[in-house]
């Protein structure tokens, strides 16, 4: 299993153990203070065991949170991540282990697919905050072991299980596409994705506001060497009547818009059709006289 945490933890117990023996060692309460929690904290920190890691579908991430602002980026046009969370044998999630501070710059190299596959929907949160938090929260608690070898190493690992676990195209395989008509039942959802990743995902849906469900998150459950496996069985979601609603939803048509088009036109014809009589009446009239209309 992968050490909580990394081995900064383990280095700051040491340097600390070393400072006390090099010292006048029983003067220095501070340090003495230091070293007990360094030792409690190496004590009873977990260890990671197995990864779960969490796709969304953002346009039902907005239903799931509809206190905050929603705003989809155009450029979002597939399933998303939202994180690659530890936890201990037991399935208890791990998190917030402390350590290194997030630091974008680290993450430059990968930014336009972050921005674009690990983004934010919230408008009171921007991309930048949301890559913060799951940093700070999750993956604190797996750098510092392999293959986690530092905070690029997270995200990217993140963005490649994206593409090794595509549930879009696992669903589109079978027919199974977003729609504001067509409802899917849980069992070809899930028949589906096992298919397609040869484990049992664990999959979740949230409310609509119709009071219907919608399919929301894909969490794939991986071992401590990052090989798939069955997550443990359970869901929120319907057996049948299922909702996997578009990213970008078509906006209702203004009606009074199109009135005033069709008028316009419809106006333009009456004038051109009127134009066009009085100019055939008067080349008729110069004929008569046999005078040229030119």
């Amino acid at each position: 299993p992968g050490k909580c945490n990394s081995c900064s933890k383990y280095s700051a117990f040491v340097i600390l153990l070393t400072e006390l023996i090099n010292e006048d060692m029983w003067c220095h309460f501070e340090l003495w203070f230091m070293f007990l929690f360094s030792l409690l904290h190496v004590t009873f920190c977990k260890e990671w065991v197995n990864l779960m890691f969490a796709q969304q579908w953002v346009t039902s991430t907005c239903l799931e949170y509809p206190t905050h602002g929603c705003n989809i980026f155009p450029n979002v046009t597939s399933w998303t991540v939202h994180g690659v969370w530890a936890s201990d044998k037991n399935g208890e999630p791990i998190d917030d282990c402390g350590g290194a501070p997030f630091d974008i710059n680290k993450l430059e190299a990968i930014l336009p697919s972050l921005y674009k596959n690990w983004v934010s929907t919230f408008t009171d949160q921007t991309v930048y905050k949301f890559l913060k938090h799951e940093w700070t929260k999750h993956g604190s608690c797996v750098v510092g072991t392999p293959p986690f070898k530092n905070e690029l190493d997270y995200f990217s690992i993140g963005l490649r299980m994206l593409k090794d676990y595509d549930v879009y195209l696992a669903l589109l395989s079978d027919g199974i596409i977003p729609s504001v008509t067509n409802q899917y039942t849980f069992k070809s959802i899930n028949n589906s994705l096992v298919k397609a990743f040869k484990v049992t995902p664990k999959i979740t849906c949230t409310d609509t506001d119709k009071s219907k469900r919608a399919l929301y998150q894909i969490k794939v459950c991986l071992d401590h060497q990052l090989k798939p496996v069955s997550c443990s069985s359970g869901t929120n979601c319907p057996a049948k009547g299922l909702w996997y609603l578009p990213l970008h939803p078509a906006k209702p048509i203004d009606y009074r818009v199109v009135v005033g088009v069709v008028s316009v036109i419809i106006v333009g014809i009456i004038i051109g059709i009127i134009v066009w009589k009085c100019v055939r009446k008067r080349r008729a009239g110069y004929a008569e006289l046999g005078v040229s209309s030119n």
